[in-house]
Protein backbone atom coordinates (compact mmCIF):
# COMPACT_ATOMS: atom_id res chain seq x y z
CA UNK A 1 0.00 0.00 0.00
CA UNK A 2 1.79 3.18 -0.93
CA UNK A 3 1.68 5.41 2.34
CA UNK A 4 2.32 9.16 0.60
CA UNK A 5 -1.42 8.08 -1.55
CA UNK A 6 -2.71 9.20 1.93
CA UNK A 7 -2.77 12.20 3.90
CA UNK A 8 -2.60 11.79 8.02
CA UNK A 9 -4.65 9.85 9.93
CA UNK A 10 -7.66 12.52 11.02
CA UNK A 11 -9.43 10.99 14.79
CA UNK A 12 -13.14 11.61 13.82
CA UNK A 13 -14.43 10.49 17.05
CA UNK A 14 -14.85 8.17 20.01
CA UNK A 15 -17.38 6.42 22.66
CA UNK A 16 -16.81 5.68 26.39
CA UNK A 17 -19.05 3.16 27.91
CA UNK A 18 -19.25 2.55 31.50
CA UNK A 19 -21.49 -0.87 31.66
CA UNK A 20 -22.66 -1.42 35.38
CA UNK A 21 -25.66 -3.22 37.47
CA UNK A 22 -29.35 -1.99 36.59
CA UNK A 23 -29.92 1.39 38.92
CA UNK A 24 -33.80 1.88 38.46
CA UNK A 25 -34.70 5.61 38.39
CA UNK A 26 -31.02 6.78 37.66
CA UNK A 27 -32.89 10.31 36.50
CA UNK A 28 -33.24 11.37 40.13
CA UNK A 29 -29.22 11.41 39.87
CA UNK A 30 -29.57 13.76 36.86
CA UNK A 31 -28.75 17.12 38.39
CA UNK A 32 -26.16 15.95 40.73
CA UNK A 33 -24.31 14.82 37.30
CA UNK A 34 -25.07 18.10 35.93
CA UNK A 35 -23.25 20.31 39.22
CA UNK A 36 -20.26 17.44 39.30
CA UNK A 37 -19.97 17.36 35.69
CA UNK A 38 -19.92 21.23 34.78
CA UNK A 39 -16.64 21.39 33.80
CA UNK A 40 -16.94 19.03 30.65
CA UNK A 41 -20.92 19.70 29.82
CA UNK A 42 -21.35 23.26 30.12
CA UNK A 43 -25.45 23.00 28.86
CA UNK A 44 -28.25 22.08 31.02
CA UNK A 45 -29.31 18.35 32.00
CA UNK A 46 -31.88 17.25 29.58
CA UNK A 47 -34.18 14.69 31.38
CA UNK A 48 -35.77 12.64 28.57
CA UNK A 49 -38.91 11.50 30.41
CA UNK A 50 -39.19 8.11 28.99
CA UNK A 51 -41.92 5.68 30.69
CA UNK A 52 -40.98 4.11 32.83
CA UNK A 53 -41.58 0.68 31.31
CA UNK A 54 -38.72 1.85 28.53
CA UNK A 55 -35.76 -0.71 28.00
CA UNK A 56 -33.14 0.12 29.96
CA UNK A 57 -30.24 1.16 27.93
CA UNK A 58 -32.75 4.21 27.08
CA UNK A 59 -30.84 7.43 28.18
CA UNK A 60 -32.33 8.28 31.05
CA UNK A 61 -30.33 12.02 30.94
CA UNK A 62 -28.03 13.50 28.52
CA UNK A 63 -25.27 16.08 29.22
CA UNK A 64 -23.85 17.89 26.42
CA UNK A 65 -21.42 20.57 25.57
CA UNK A 66 -20.10 21.40 22.00
CA UNK A 67 -18.67 18.17 20.32
CA UNK A 68 -19.03 16.08 23.43
CA UNK A 69 -21.99 14.41 24.73
CA UNK A 70 -22.93 12.10 28.06
CA UNK A 71 -25.75 9.54 27.90
CA UNK A 72 -26.54 8.17 31.12
CA UNK A 73 -29.23 5.11 31.23
CA UNK A 74 -30.27 2.35 34.03
CA UNK A 75 -27.55 0.10 32.63
CA UNK A 76 -24.72 2.15 31.24
CA UNK A 77 -23.22 5.94 30.90
CA UNK A 78 -21.57 6.54 27.28
CA UNK A 79 -19.18 9.31 27.03
CA UNK A 80 -19.32 10.36 23.34
CA UNK A 81 -16.74 12.99 21.38
CA UNK A 82 -16.14 14.42 17.90
CA UNK A 83 -12.78 15.87 16.64
CA UNK A 84 -11.91 18.34 13.80
CA UNK A 85 -8.83 19.96 13.03
CA UNK A 86 -6.25 18.82 15.89
CA UNK A 87 -4.23 15.82 15.49
CA UNK A 88 -4.54 12.42 16.53
CA UNK A 89 -2.70 12.43 19.03
CA UNK A 90 -4.18 15.90 20.53
CA UNK A 91 -7.51 14.37 20.03
CA UNK A 92 -6.80 11.84 22.32
CA UNK A 93 -5.10 13.92 25.16
CA UNK A 94 -8.20 15.17 25.46
CA UNK A 95 -10.50 12.40 25.45
CA UNK A 96 -8.39 10.63 28.22
CA UNK A 97 -8.62 14.12 30.13
CA UNK A 98 -12.54 13.93 30.06
CA UNK A 99 -13.05 10.12 30.28
CA UNK A 100 -10.68 10.18 33.78
CA UNK A 101 -12.65 13.51 34.88
CA UNK A 102 -16.05 11.28 34.30
CA UNK A 103 -14.82 7.92 35.90
CA UNK A 104 -13.56 9.40 38.89
CA UNK A 105 -16.76 10.94 39.55
CA UNK A 106 -19.31 7.48 38.50
CA UNK A 107 -16.86 5.88 41.44
CA UNK A 108 -18.38 7.93 43.77
CA UNK A 109 -21.71 7.52 43.18
CA UNK A 110 -23.01 4.38 45.60
CA UNK A 111 -25.42 3.29 43.52
CA UNK A 112 -23.54 2.35 40.25
CA UNK A 113 -21.60 -0.80 40.56
CA UNK A 114 -19.12 -0.65 37.57
CA UNK A 115 -19.01 -4.46 35.57
CA UNK A 116 -17.32 -3.87 32.57
CA UNK A 117 -16.26 -1.09 29.47
CA UNK A 118 -16.71 -0.70 25.62
CA UNK A 119 -14.98 1.72 23.91
CA UNK A 120 -14.52 2.67 19.63
CA UNK A 121 -12.66 5.00 18.22
CA UNK A 122 -12.60 5.90 14.43
CA UNK A 123 -9.63 7.10 12.43
CA UNK A 124 -9.65 7.88 9.32
CA UNK A 125 -6.79 8.66 6.11
CA UNK A 126 -8.18 11.19 3.21
CA UNK A 127 -6.40 10.22 -0.21
CA UNK A 128 -3.67 12.78 -1.72
CA UNK A 129 -4.41 11.42 -4.82
CA UNK A 130 -7.60 10.82 -6.00
CA UNK A 131 -7.49 8.76 -8.51
CA UNK A 132 -5.97 6.17 -5.62
CA UNK A 133 -8.12 2.86 -5.53
CA UNK A 134 -8.21 2.48 -1.77
CA UNK A 135 -10.56 -0.95 -2.56
CA UNK A 136 -7.44 -2.49 -4.17
CA UNK A 137 -4.67 -1.32 -1.82
CA UNK A 138 -6.69 -2.93 1.04
CA UNK A 139 -7.07 -6.19 -1.17
CA UNK A 140 -3.42 -5.93 -1.97
CA UNK A 141 -2.31 -5.46 1.56
CA UNK A 142 -3.87 -7.71 3.29
CA UNK A 143 -4.98 -10.99 0.98
CA UNK A 144 -2.67 -13.31 -0.49
CA UNK A 145 -4.88 -14.80 -3.23
CA UNK A 146 -6.31 -13.48 -6.90
CA UNK A 147 -8.54 -10.93 -6.72
CA UNK A 148 -12.05 -11.57 -8.05
CA UNK A 149 -12.77 -10.65 -11.71
CA UNK A 150 -15.64 -9.00 -10.61
CA UNK A 151 -13.66 -7.64 -7.19
CA UNK A 152 -16.19 -4.29 -6.03
CA UNK A 153 -14.61 -3.73 -2.26
CA UNK A 154 -13.39 -5.25 0.66
CA UNK A 155 -13.79 -4.78 4.38
CA UNK A 156 -12.08 -6.81 7.23
CA UNK A 157 -11.95 -7.18 11.12
CA UNK A 158 -8.90 -8.33 13.26
CA UNK A 159 -9.71 -9.69 16.23
CA UNK A 160 -7.22 -9.80 19.80
CA UNK A 161 -7.74 -11.76 22.73
CA UNK A 162 -5.46 -9.93 25.48
CA UNK A 163 -5.69 -10.85 28.81
CA UNK A 164 -9.42 -9.44 30.03
CA UNK A 165 -9.49 -7.29 26.36
CA UNK A 166 -11.17 -8.00 23.17
CA UNK A 167 -9.73 -5.77 20.49
CA UNK A 168 -11.47 -4.99 17.18
CA UNK A 169 -9.44 -3.73 14.67
CA UNK A 170 -11.23 -3.24 11.27
CA UNK A 171 -9.86 -1.68 8.10
CA UNK A 172 -12.43 -0.41 4.90
CA UNK A 173 -12.20 2.43 2.37
CA UNK A 174 -15.29 5.20 3.01
CA UNK A 175 -16.57 8.31 0.82
CA UNK A 176 -18.27 10.95 1.23
CA UNK A 177 -20.45 12.74 -0.94
CA UNK A 178 -22.59 16.09 -0.90
CA UNK A 179 -25.16 17.84 -2.48
CA UNK A 180 -26.59 21.41 -1.87
CA UNK A 181 -30.52 21.40 -2.86
CA UNK A 182 -32.87 25.20 -2.14
CA UNK A 183 -35.99 24.54 -1.43
CA UNK A 184 -38.73 27.63 -1.44
CA UNK A 185 -41.27 27.01 0.78
CA UNK A 186 -43.41 29.69 -0.61
CA UNK A 187 -43.81 27.35 -3.55
CA UNK A 188 -45.59 24.79 -1.47
CA UNK A 189 -49.30 24.63 -0.64
CA UNK A 190 -50.47 25.48 2.77
CA UNK A 191 -50.89 22.41 4.77
CA UNK A 192 -48.81 19.77 2.46
CA UNK A 193 -45.35 21.76 4.09
CA UNK A 194 -44.93 18.67 6.61
CA UNK A 195 -45.04 16.22 3.60
CA UNK A 196 -42.04 18.14 1.58
CA UNK A 197 -39.91 14.85 0.21
CA UNK A 198 -36.36 14.85 -1.20
CA UNK A 199 -34.63 12.17 -3.46
CA UNK A 200 -31.28 11.71 -4.15
CA UNK A 201 -29.47 10.12 -6.75
CA UNK A 202 -25.89 9.19 -5.12
CA UNK A 203 -24.18 8.65 -8.26
CA UNK A 204 -25.37 12.40 -9.11
CA UNK A 205 -23.72 13.81 -5.67
CA UNK A 206 -20.37 15.42 -5.33
CA UNK A 207 -17.78 13.40 -3.87
CA UNK A 208 -15.58 15.64 -1.72
CA UNK A 209 -13.74 13.06 0.63
CA UNK A 210 -12.81 9.34 0.50
CA UNK A 211 -10.13 6.95 1.83
CA UNK A 212 -9.14 4.49 4.37
CA UNK A 213 -11.04 3.88 7.44
CA UNK A 214 -9.54 2.63 10.80
CA UNK A 215 -12.34 1.48 13.49
CA UNK A 216 -10.94 0.32 17.04
CA UNK A 217 -13.40 -1.18 19.38
CA UNK A 218 -12.60 -2.42 22.99
CA UNK A 219 -14.74 -4.91 24.93
CA UNK A 220 -13.51 -6.46 28.52
CA UNK A 221 -14.82 -9.04 30.38
CA UNK A 222 -16.80 -8.75 33.21
CA UNK A 223 -14.65 -7.25 36.33
CA UNK A 224 -14.15 -9.70 39.07
CA UNK A 225 -16.14 -9.44 42.14
CA UNK A 226 -13.03 -10.03 44.40
CA UNK A 227 -10.68 -8.01 42.78
CA UNK A 228 -11.01 -4.22 44.75
CA UNK A 229 -8.97 -3.01 42.41
CA UNK A 230 -10.35 -4.71 39.48
CA UNK A 231 -12.45 -1.49 38.13
CA UNK A 232 -9.36 0.73 37.88
CA UNK A 233 -7.20 -1.58 35.92
CA UNK A 234 -9.19 -2.52 33.36
CA UNK A 235 -10.66 0.99 32.88
CA UNK A 236 -6.34 2.27 32.43
CA UNK A 237 -6.22 -0.83 29.62
CA UNK A 238 -8.90 0.49 27.96
CA UNK A 239 -7.64 3.94 27.15
CA UNK A 240 -3.77 2.64 27.19
CA UNK A 241 -4.65 0.21 24.09
CA UNK A 242 -5.48 2.76 21.59
CA UNK A 243 -2.91 5.33 23.36
CA UNK A 244 -0.09 2.97 22.28
CA UNK A 245 -1.80 1.98 18.61
CA UNK A 246 -2.32 5.50 17.62
CA UNK A 247 0.60 6.77 15.75
CA UNK A 248 3.93 4.05 14.79
CA UNK A 249 1.64 0.82 15.21
CA UNK A 250 -1.04 2.23 13.49
CA UNK A 251 0.95 2.92 10.21
CA UNK A 252 2.96 -0.46 10.54
CA UNK A 253 -0.49 -2.46 10.62
CA UNK A 254 -2.34 -0.89 7.97
CA UNK A 255 0.70 -0.07 5.65
CA UNK A 256 3.28 -2.15 6.54
CA UNK A 257 5.99 0.06 6.09
CA UNK A 258 5.74 0.12 1.92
Amino acid sequence: MNRAAFKDASFKEIFLAFNFEPVPKIERYAYEFESRLRSIFEKEVIVTKVPDDSPPNIPRFVLTSKKRVFEVSEVNAVLKMTFKGIDSAQAFNLFLEKAKKVFDYIKTVGSIKIESFASSALFHYSLEDPNYSVRDAIFDRFFKIEKPSNFNGVSFIVNQKIDDILVKNMIDSYETRQKSVKIEMKDIAPGEKEKVYIKFNLAEMEVVDKGLLNRIEIITDDIRKDDPEGVEKLFDKVLNWPKGYIGEAAEQFIFGGK
